[in-house]
């Protein structure tokens, strides 16, 4: 039951880097999660992912030593609640922007009295029923990260993670920039300067920080300023980048 990411990151002894996958395919998810990579986002916000496809996902990638982080499509509360019955207890969560919802947020994953979660005894993060003492640990073990993706939310930071039950935040360069009329500018120094300095209001508040890397000197200046998590590109992104750099090889050659 111990959530393994939860526990790395609260520990802070390092940072831990990270791979997205988008593609919505468990092999994809799996070959990704064996490169070394310390944790794997699958994404179910900007892909047509499913729980059923999620859950095919977590499967993929349960038997690698890589670990999971769910980041969903809005903190709708029933796809919450299937998303943390199909096993998934480290969730990310979009567009945060306030105390309010960040309290609501929280009160979607754990079960009563400390939220209002659904209860169901058979389902995958029970093991369907062979782990008696689920639900009496699930609330423990969740991994709650709320995203950052507008000035309102980057206001707002310092009660966002003043929420009992909001663990980390994570940095989105690519809404926050274009909410801020700075649209493909994500990793501008400006853009770094903004992210550099939520990184030291999360840590003066006692918790770890993370943010999207768009290329791999951002993901270095990121680590230098000291951001938590720090996932890398993603699946789509290293496939189509590099089946173009073997075409204009070869094509270079003729």
């Amino acid at each position: 039951m111990t959530n393994l990411l939860k526990q790395a990151l609260l520990l802070r002894e390092r940072p831990l880097i990270g791979c997205w996958t988008m593609f919505g395919s468990p092999l994809v998810a799996e070959a990704m999660a064996w490169c070394d990579y310390d944790l794997i986002v699958i994404d179910a916000e900007h892909t047509p992912l499913s729980a059923m496809g999620a859950l095919q996902s977590l499967q993929a990638v349960a038997g690698t030593p890589c670990l999971p982080l769910l980041r969903l499509a809005d903190d709708n509360q029933t796809m919450i609640k299937q998303f943390m019955d199909i096993g998934g207890n480290s969730l990310m969560v979009p567009m945060v922007d306030g105390a309010d919802q960040a309290r609501a947020l929280v009160r979607s994953t754990r079960y009563a009295p400390e939220g209002n979660r659904g209860v169901a005894a058979m389902h995958r993060a029970s093991r369907f029923g062979a782990n008696s003492e689920y639900t009496a640990n699930a609330n423990n073990n969740v991994l709650l990260i709320a995203q950052v993706e507008t000035p309102k939310a980057v206001e707002a930071l310092d009660d966002i993670l003043s929420v009992d039950g909001i663990d980390a935040a994570f940095v989105g360069p690519g809404d926050l920039s274009a909410a801020m009329g700075r649209m493909g500018q994500g990793a501008s120094d400006d853009m770094l300067r903004i992210m550099e300095a939520c990184a030291k209001r999360a840590h003066a508040a006692g918790k770890p920080i993370g943010a999207l890397a768009l290329n791999n000197d951002m993901a270095k200046r990121l680590v230098e300023m000291g951001f938590d998590m720090v996932p890398i590109s993603n699946d789509i992104a290293m496939l189509t980048r590099a089946a173009r750099a073997t075409l204009e090889d070869i094509r270079g050659k003729q």
